[in-house]
């Protein structure tokens, strides 16, 4: 081994240029097969993995207060209010499209559990302060630090906005409650806004202090619901309440898997880069590293000749080679984790629990 060493610390004296090119490309295909397999991984598990983080099951919208929480197997409901408001305006310049639009008075100890912050903080619950859907900042440019400013509805306004529900009309054009101007600190998800061919949805989360200054407004109760078995109890549940009780329930589980459906096309495409990235840099790599041999094995017949046996010509290559693959592969899955912080993209980086950095290690390790 004393032979192979001296050949091998001459070799790499004339010719470590090469051998550093070498490795840059054994990296950058590394980072780039890496980068794209972690972001199909990423896209592909991003709407599971925010469902059971931030989702429910159902929605329960009532006209007034249910005993939900007691169905047979509810294991949570989280009791919310929306209160009526007039047209919302906005520091933005752009006039949001109210039909959409709606507050929902979420409590403080549930707000982390039904949100996931996508930007900014979540508000003060003593001043006036909200987040916004991230609906909202993709339609109107709306994010932390834009005022948002709601006429609220007049408490003997509530037989008008009854009649127009019965008939299908508007809410009032004037609303004669409170004024209330509240500060945007931050933008979430959340599965009401996740697009399953229902259109667009504008939802407001504010603080417990907007709930003390519109008290004795109008508003309806809504009930996020969780069932001990998930969408086998969904069938059984609705029935219940609307049988019972004559609320509205809409299924989330639904929602949710049809945007699995649609994000999974980003995951397949990321592993289709994967698979002709590696493709192409093994054709890249395989012939750079075949010409690097033929060059640095011009003198092997006089190392022949001194004396040099075969399995010793073997070392030689393979040192060579685990030398550039090794640091080739380690400087890659440096780049492909700072890559990662650019992927997935869309809805799926949006709903990821891990958005930045990620050091993916079984994939690294793969």
């Amino acid at each position: 081994m004393g032979a192979v060493r001296v050949i091998l610390a001459a070799r790499a004296r004339r010719f470590w240029r090469a051998w550093l090119l070498l490795a840059v490309l054994v990296g950058l295909g590394t980072a780039v097969v890496l980068a794209a397999v972690t972001a199909g991984r990423r896209a592909d598990t991003a709407v599971p993995a925010f469902v059971a983080a931030h989702g429910y099951d159902a929605v329960v919208y009532a006209e007034k207060p249910l005993p939900i929480a007691s169905l047979p197997n509810v294991t949570e409901a989280v009791q919310t209010y929306s209160p009526f408001q007039g047209q919302p305006e906005c520091s933005c310049g752009k006039q949001i499209d109210q039909t959409a639009f709606a507050v929902f008075e979420v409590p403080p100890a549930s707000l982390p559990r039904m949100v996931k912050l996508a930007e900014g903080r979540m508000p003060d619950q003593s001043k006036l302060e909200t987040l916004v859907s991230f609906t909202m900042q993709r339609d109107y440019g709306i994010g932390p630090g834009t005022l948002i400013r709601l006429p609220m509805a007049g408490a003997d306004q509530l037989k008008q906005i009854m009649r127009g529900i019965e008939t299908g009309q508007p809410p009032p054009g004037q609303s004669d409650g409170p004024v209330i101007t509240l500060r945007v600190t931050g933008v979430v998800a959340t599965e009401r806004e996740l697009l399953a061919g229902n259109g667009a949805s504008y939802d407001l989360f504010p603080s417990a202090a907007f709930v003390a200054a519109t008290k004795g407004v109008p508003a309806f109760p809504f009930y996020h619901v969780r069932l001990r078995h998930g969408e086998a109890d969904f069938a059984r549940f609705e029935a219940t309440v609307t049988g019972k009780y004559g609320a509205g329930v809409e299924d989330l589980d639904t929602i949710a898997a049809a945007v699995t459906v649609a994000v999974h096309p980003q995951a397949v495409a990321w592993w289709v880069v994967a698979a002709l990235a590696a493709v192409t840099f093994l054709v890249v790599t395989g012939q750079a590293l075949a010409r690097q041999s033929a060059a640095e094995d011009a003198d092997g017949p006089v190392l022949a000749a001194l004396g040099l046996r075969s399995g010793q010509f073997i070392a030689l290559a393979m040192l060579r080679v685990a030398a550039v693959a090794v640091t080739g592969t380690l400087a890659g899955i440096g780049v492909a984790t700072a890559l990662s912080g650019f992927t997935p993209a869309g809805e799926a980086r949006l709903l990821t629990p891990t958005p930045g950095l990620l050091f993916d290690w079984p994939v690294a390790l793969a």
